[in-house]
C-alpha cells in the first residue's frame, strides 16, 4: 500500500481528532501515539506520523485561504531611515501595509509625523512608487524628495537594453552615476 493510498484511511473522526490534539499542543509523534493507543497498536492505525503532519498540514491551508496567506505575507514594508553622523543609514521604525494606496500612505506619514513631533524630514528617498509620491506631495511638501538610485539602476538592463546591445562602453553607466560628484563631472 502505498503513501497516498494509506493517507486516505485517515478517516473523518480520526482526523478531527488528530487536529484536536495539535492545537491543545501535542506533538505530531505523540498524537500517532495517543491514536496507536486508541487502535491497540501503532502498527494497526493504517498510517505513520508523515501522515499526521500530513493531516495537519491539510488543516492549515483550509484554514487560511490564498487571501489570508496574502494579507500576512504580501505587505508592503516600508521603512523609515535616517543618515547619522557616520553617514551610515539607521532604521528608526517601518510599517507593514495591506495595500499600496495614496491613502494608506498619507494615513502612514500623518502616524509618522505624530511620532516624531511633527518635525519634518529634509529629505525623502522611495523608490518610484506613484501612490507614495503622491502622498508625500499631500502630507510633506517642503522635504526634498529624491529618487532612490539603487532602484533606479536595477531598471537599466530592461530600459536600456538596446543601448547595453548598440554600445557596450554603456554598461559601466552606473559608474558614473555613483562616482560623479556634481552635474558638471556626470
Amino acid at each position: 500500500m502505498n503513501s497516498v493510498q494509506r493517507e486516505r484511511h485517515v478517516n473523518t473522526a480520526t482526523r478531527s481528532l488528530i487536529r484536536t490534539l495539535y492545537d491543545s499542543g501535542i506533538r505530531n509523534c505523540q498524537v500517532m501515539n495517543v491514536i496507536g493507543n486508541i487502535h491497540g497498536d501503532n502498527d494497526k492505525v493504517g498510517f505513520n506520523v508523515q501522515h499526521v503532519r500530513n493531516v495537519i498540514r491539510d488543516e492549515r491551508k483550509k484554514r487560511f485561504d490564498i487571501s489570508d496567506a496574502q494579507a500576512r505575507y504580501a505587505m508592503p514594508f516600508v521603512p523609515f531611515t535616517e543618515v547619522n553622523h557616520h553617514y551610515q543609514s539607521v532604521i528608526f521604525g517601518f510599517a507593514l501595509m495591506r495595500d499600496k494606496h495614496a491613502s494608506t500612505f498619507k494615513w502612514i506619514l500623518h502616524t509618522w509625523l505624530e511620532g516624531v513631533g511633527n518635525k519634518p524630514p529634509m529629505t525623502i528617498t522611495t523608490d518610484q512608487d506613484q501612490a507614495m509620491a503622491s502622498a508625500i506631495a499631500d502630507v510633506l511638501p517642503n522635504p526634498t524628495h529624491l529618487l532612490c538610485s539603487w532602484h533606479i539602476s536595477q531598471k537599466f538592463p530592461e530600459k536600456l537594453a538596446h543601448r547595453y546591445s548598440n554600445f557596450p562602453e554603456f554598461k559601466t553607466f552606473n559608474h558614473y552615476i555613483y562616482k560623479s560628484l556634481t552635474e558638471d563631472i556626470f
